[in-house]
């Protein structure tokens, strides 16, 4: 039993009882009943807060079968006009009111801030209702139809409804999908930090304001930060007799803190995905079939065309024959997210590589991951850490590399300088995996379960790797992959790159007009566009742009070997 379960799983029998006590009247220890827990993530939280509130229906339906009902329950029925059948002593009123409570009330709210994590959630809470049959899961993300999740809602039993807080925002315009939520008897936030950061702030509010009062239910919430923000929307969310459990000890890092971080700088947008494949690569000499690496990408066009360039790339890999490529991102449907995601996490023989957008930044669980490689800026530091938080996950070690072009470099010098940065250049990198593909070269391994005839002929067919990582190599077969993609794809990079730089110009202390060009640049270089892309006019008056005015260009500044802040441009 992992730190946070046993803290919170201690509480119980106490905390079992959400919707039958008051949260105002304390546990046997004299501590509030709701929670603001401090946890990272893949440190078993999930089953620390189901537990309880599954815990809490069973007794709410247990006490229902001998007349006794939530007051959040007693409220509604007067609401909807059927507080007479509380007062009537007829069996056939009773069995009407068990019927009602078990069909219309709600045993649990569990709000998560992506599609991923919500699945995870609800897929776990499967496995522990795996023996109560009685007990259903209701999984509201965006993805899947409406229509289904209504008909569901109607026919199967709301005691753990798991979602994101769009999705339910969306069916909460239907007066039968609302009205039910002042029964909730217990509510979850996890991962509030991102929930906040994600832009969710006031779909919680009006999301809270359906619900029960704070003292009329039971509220947890689960965040691996505690700062400003979550303390204000825990004070909104909680009785103010909550308890805070930190399950981060003293003195211990988190993960972004204590796994090896380096950032590269390119100056020539030709060589950002070569230098990607070199990262992959070190991680599969150092891995060997134990590499599992995630890329992160900028947008969701960057991230169909990158995963397409890897995949048709890995031939260059030490792992050539084997390497699988994934993708995911938001253009995919959630079933086949669901697939891929599967098939990742199951990915142990063989060395694996997911490209990603940031579907996959926060809460999803990919054990074993090796490295993080993220391609661009990310859109904030918190981002940042989320991403870095892929790897390294409960006590293993990690490493996360961010691959960079030189003009990205304020985002590094002002918005990360609380980062335990090292600076990388693109040669140190080159010369470490050189030495590190000589030396498999000169006694290549066979797999760990080998015989000694598959030894041999693994010793026979051994192709040289350190040929395959050389500067033209890979230049060569990342132009060859770039030259097949598909055109209007390659062109929907540029559109898509732009609309995500121009929105961070300030951090990145760039007029948009020199964006613009970086950005053209860039696009050309890893897509195989024949041409320069261009700007069409609705797109520079969007940008604030004028076709007749033309930016002037300059080299991009020098990536720094050490932190300097930039000079501000006079205005």
């Amino acid at each position: 039993m992992t730190d946070v379960q046993s803290r919170v799983l201690s509480l119980l029998p106490d905390l079992g009882h959400a919707g039958l006590v008051d949260t105002t009247i304390p546990l046997s220890d004299e501590g509030g009943r709701d929670l603001l827990v401090k946890a990272r993530t893949g440190t078993g939280k999930t089953v620390a807060f189901l537990v309880p509130v599954i815990e809490s229906r069973r007794r709410a339906l247990e006490a229902a079968s001998k007349r006794t009902w939530t007051d959040s329950f007693r409220k509604f029925l007067h609401e909807t006009g059927e507080a007479a059948l509380l007062e009537s002593s007829a069996p056939s009123a009773q069995s009407r009111l068990q019927d009602l409570f078990r069909r219309r009330s709600v045993g649990a709210l569990i709000l998560s801030p992506t599609r991923e994590l919500a699945t995870q959630i609800a897929n776990e809470a499967r496995k522990l209702l795996a023996h109560q049959k009685m007990l259903n899961v209701h999984l509201l993300v965006g993805g899947n139809e409406k229509r289904v999740q209504r008909d569901e809602w109607r026919k199967r039993s709301r005691d753990i409804v798991v979602a994101t807080p769009g999705r339910l925002m969306d069916l909460m315009e239907d007066e039968h999908f609302r009205a039910p939520l002042a029964t909730t008897q217990a509510v979850v936030l996890d991962e509030a930090d991102m929930l906040l950061e994600l832009g969710f702030r006031e779909d919680i509010q009006h999301i809270m304001k359906a619900l029960p009062a704070p003292e009329k239910r039971s509220t947890m919430l689960f965040s691996a930060t505690i700062n400003r923000n979550i303390e204000t929307i825990a004070r909104a969310t909680l009785h103010k007799n909550h308890r805070f459990i930190d399950c981060v000890p003293p003195g211990e890092d988190a993960v972004h803190t204590r796994i090896p971080q380096f950032v590269t700088g390119v100056s020539d947008p030709s060589q950002l995905y070569p230098h990607v494949l070199r990262v992959i690569a070190r991680d599969q000499l150092v891995h060997g079939a134990r590499s599992k690496v995630m890329v992160f990408c900028s947008t969701t066009k960057q991230t169909r065309t990158a995963s397409r360039v890897f995949r048709d790339a890995s031939a260059m890999l030490p792992f050539e024959q084997v390497t699988r490529v994934f993708e995911i991102h938001s253009e995919k449907d959630q079933s086949k997210r669901n697939k891929i995601t599967q098939s990742f996490r199951g990915c142990t023989h063989a060395p694996s590589v997911l490209v990603t957008s940031d579907v996959s930044a926060r809460g999803v669980d990919y054990p074993g991951v090796t490295q993080v490689i993220q391609v661009g800026i990310p859109s904030s530091p918190e981002i940042y850490v989320h991403r870095v938080g892929r790897t390294g996950r409960g006590n293993s070690d990690g490493r996360a590399d961010l691959v960079l072009m030189d003009w990205e470099d304020a985002f590094v010098t002002w918005d990360l300088k609380d980062m335990p940065l090292e600076r990388l250049t693109p040669g140190a990198l080159a010369d470490e995996v050189h030495t590190l593909a000589a030396q498999t070269d000169a006694a290549p391994a066979a797999p760990r379960r080998a015989g000694r005839t598959q030894r041999v002929a693994r010793l026979e067919n051994h192709c040289p790797v350190a040929p395959r990582l050389d500067d033209e190599a890979l230049l060569a077969a990342v132009s060859g992959a770039c030259a097949e993609l598909d055109r209007e794809l390659s062109r929907g990079v540029f559109t898509s790159l732009i609309g995500y730089y121009a929105s961070r110009s300030q951090a990145l202390r760039l007029h948009k007009g020199q964006l613009v060009e970086y950005v053209a640049d860039l696009a050309h270089a890893t897509t195989g566009l024949p041409e320069r892309p261009r700007l069409s006019p609705y797109m520079q008056r969007q940008l604030g742009l004028h076709a007749a005015s033309r930016v002037p260009e300059r080299a991009p500044r020098a990536f720094s070997k050490r932190r300097e802040r930039p000079r501000r441009r006079a205005p």
